[in-house]
């Protein structure tokens, strides 16, 4: 199975709808193989983090529009907020 195939099979396992999964999906065909297998074992080992991730992902396609001082923003909200959701984890 590829990479791209196990994160679609997460994504739907997720509770997602079928549009915000095949956005996501699309979104996560930009980035690399190696990319996507890391993406990949995070969302295996931390299935909670894929509708903060999903959101943060949609954000970041609305701030690619604006400034770069608003793409910054959005980048240390989500910076910020994976931080605490992997700091409960711990």
């Amino acid at each position: 199975m590829a990479v791209i195939e196990k994160i679609e099979v997460l994504l739907a396992e997720s509770g997602l709808t079928f549009e915000e999964q095949r956005a996501f999906s699309l979104g996560i065909g930009y980035l690399t193989v190696t990319e996507q297998n890391e993406f990949a074992r995070t969302l295996i080992e931390n299935k909670e983090l894929i509708y903060p991730l999903y959101i943060n992902f949609k954000a970041k396609l609305r701030a690619i529009k604006g400034s770069e001082k608003e793409w910054g923003a959005v980048v240390e909200d989500e910076i910020r907020e994976f931080e605490t959701l992997l700091g409960e984890k711990r």
